[in-house]
Protein backbone atom coordinates (compact mmCIF):
# COMPACT_ATOMS: atom_id res chain seq x y z
CA UNK A 1 0.00 0.00 0.00
CA UNK A 2 2.88 1.91 0.82
CA UNK A 3 4.67 1.72 -2.09
CA UNK A 4 1.75 2.13 -4.74
CA UNK A 5 0.71 5.22 -2.93
CA UNK A 6 4.03 6.40 -3.43
CA UNK A 7 4.62 5.68 -6.69
CA UNK A 8 0.67 7.50 -7.28
CA UNK A 9 2.57 10.52 -5.03
CA UNK A 10 5.44 10.81 -7.12
CA UNK A 11 3.56 10.36 -9.97
CA UNK A 12 1.67 13.44 -9.89
CA UNK A 13 4.15 15.92 -7.98
CA UNK A 14 6.24 14.98 -10.62
CA UNK A 15 4.55 16.24 -13.46
CA UNK A 16 3.40 12.83 -14.86
CA UNK A 17 -0.25 13.58 -14.56
CA UNK A 18 -0.09 16.79 -16.82
CA UNK A 19 2.22 15.02 -19.97
CA UNK A 20 -0.13 12.03 -19.28
CA UNK A 21 -3.22 14.41 -20.22
CA UNK A 22 -1.46 16.12 -22.68
CA UNK A 23 -0.02 13.08 -24.36
CA UNK A 24 -3.48 11.76 -24.47
CA UNK A 25 -4.93 14.94 -26.10
CA UNK A 26 -2.31 15.09 -28.64
CA UNK A 27 -2.97 11.24 -29.85
CA UNK A 28 -6.24 12.28 -30.86
CA UNK A 29 -4.85 14.80 -33.12
CA UNK A 30 -2.68 11.80 -35.14
CA UNK A 31 -5.24 9.33 -34.52
CA UNK A 32 -8.81 10.99 -34.09
CA UNK A 33 -11.83 8.69 -32.68
CA UNK A 34 -14.10 7.85 -35.66
CA UNK A 35 -11.29 7.16 -37.40
CA UNK A 36 -10.26 3.81 -38.95
CA UNK A 37 -7.33 2.08 -37.81
CA UNK A 38 -3.99 3.61 -39.56
CA UNK A 39 -1.83 1.66 -41.71
CA UNK A 40 1.14 0.85 -39.84
CA UNK A 41 4.64 0.69 -42.02
CA UNK A 42 7.66 -0.56 -41.34
CA UNK A 43 9.11 2.60 -39.54
CA UNK A 44 6.04 2.15 -37.22
CA UNK A 45 6.19 -1.50 -36.26
CA UNK A 46 10.08 -0.23 -35.40
CA UNK A 47 8.86 2.73 -33.42
CA UNK A 48 6.57 0.10 -31.36
CA UNK A 49 9.47 -2.26 -31.06
CA UNK A 50 11.66 0.10 -29.59
CA UNK A 51 9.42 1.30 -27.21
CA UNK A 52 8.73 -1.69 -26.09
CA UNK A 53 12.55 -2.77 -25.91
CA UNK A 54 12.59 0.39 -23.59
CA UNK A 55 10.27 -0.18 -21.53
CA UNK A 56 11.50 -4.14 -20.95
CA UNK A 57 15.45 -2.71 -20.15
CA UNK A 58 13.91 0.03 -18.15
CA UNK A 59 11.81 -2.82 -15.93
CA UNK A 60 15.02 -5.29 -15.92
CA UNK A 61 17.06 -2.52 -14.07
CA UNK A 62 14.58 -1.38 -11.68
CA UNK A 63 14.28 -4.76 -10.76
CA UNK A 64 17.88 -6.14 -10.85
CA UNK A 65 19.19 -5.12 -7.38
CA UNK A 66 16.31 -7.27 -5.48
CA UNK A 67 16.53 -10.05 -8.00
CA UNK A 68 20.30 -9.99 -7.24
CA UNK A 69 19.80 -10.27 -3.64
CA UNK A 70 16.99 -13.08 -4.35
CA UNK A 71 19.63 -14.72 -6.09
CA UNK A 72 22.40 -14.89 -4.03
CA UNK A 73 19.82 -16.23 -0.76
CA UNK A 74 18.94 -19.20 -2.85
CA UNK A 75 22.51 -20.00 -3.56
CA UNK A 76 23.19 -19.28 0.37
CA UNK A 77 20.43 -21.77 1.67
CA UNK A 78 20.91 -24.35 -1.08
CA UNK A 79 24.14 -24.94 0.26
CA UNK A 80 22.78 -24.68 3.98
CA UNK A 81 20.48 -27.19 2.67
CA UNK A 82 23.53 -29.53 1.43
CA UNK A 83 25.38 -29.50 4.56
CA UNK A 84 22.33 -29.13 6.88
CA UNK A 85 19.83 -31.28 5.66
CA UNK A 86 18.00 -31.99 8.56
CA UNK A 87 16.52 -28.12 8.48
CA UNK A 88 14.03 -27.21 6.05
CA UNK A 89 15.14 -24.24 4.20
CA UNK A 90 12.26 -23.73 1.79
CA UNK A 91 10.08 -22.64 5.04
CA UNK A 92 12.95 -20.21 5.83
CA UNK A 93 13.46 -18.82 2.19
CA UNK A 94 10.11 -17.11 1.69
CA UNK A 95 10.47 -14.75 4.78
CA UNK A 96 14.02 -14.11 4.26
CA UNK A 97 13.93 -13.18 0.34
CA UNK A 98 10.69 -11.13 0.84
CA UNK A 99 12.90 -9.02 3.86
CA UNK A 100 15.96 -8.64 2.20
CA UNK A 101 13.79 -7.76 -1.24
CA UNK A 102 12.14 -5.41 1.11
CA UNK A 103 14.72 -3.48 2.33
CA UNK A 104 16.57 -2.98 -1.45
CA UNK A 105 13.66 -1.82 -2.70
CA UNK A 106 13.38 1.14 0.06
CA UNK A 107 17.41 1.40 -0.18
CA UNK A 108 16.90 1.84 -3.92
CA UNK A 109 13.60 3.68 -3.00
CA UNK A 110 15.91 7.71 -3.95
CA UNK A 111 17.31 6.56 -7.32
CA UNK A 112 14.08 5.20 -8.71
CA UNK A 113 12.52 8.75 -7.60
CA UNK A 114 15.45 10.78 -9.40
CA UNK A 115 15.00 8.28 -12.23
CA UNK A 116 11.28 8.94 -12.57
CA UNK A 117 11.58 12.45 -12.71
CA UNK A 118 14.20 12.71 -15.16
CA UNK A 119 12.25 10.71 -17.61
CA UNK A 120 8.89 12.30 -16.74
CA UNK A 121 10.20 15.17 -18.49
CA UNK A 122 11.80 13.52 -20.87
CA UNK A 123 9.14 11.85 -22.48
CA UNK A 124 7.14 15.15 -23.19
CA UNK A 125 7.83 14.75 -26.98
CA UNK A 126 6.76 11.40 -27.36
CA UNK A 127 4.60 11.90 -29.52
CA UNK A 128 6.65 14.28 -32.31
CA UNK A 129 8.37 10.49 -33.19
CA UNK A 130 4.95 8.23 -33.78
CA UNK A 131 3.08 11.21 -35.66
CA UNK A 132 6.32 11.36 -38.02
CA UNK A 133 5.87 7.36 -38.57
CA UNK A 134 2.19 7.13 -38.94
CA UNK A 135 0.56 7.85 -41.98
CA UNK A 136 -1.73 11.09 -41.70
CA UNK A 137 -5.36 9.60 -41.40
CA UNK A 138 -8.10 10.82 -42.78
CA UNK A 139 -10.79 12.48 -40.57
CA UNK A 140 -14.20 10.16 -41.02
CA UNK A 141 -16.59 12.20 -43.17
CA UNK A 142 -19.65 14.38 -41.12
Amino acid sequence: AFLSRFAAWLFVTSGGLMVFLELLLLSYHIWPVASPLPALTRAGELFFIERFDQMLILTLLLAAPALVVMSIVDLALGLVNRYAQQLNVFSLSMPIKAWLSLWIVLMCLGSVVQFVTDHVSANRGLLNPLQKVLPPVKPPPP
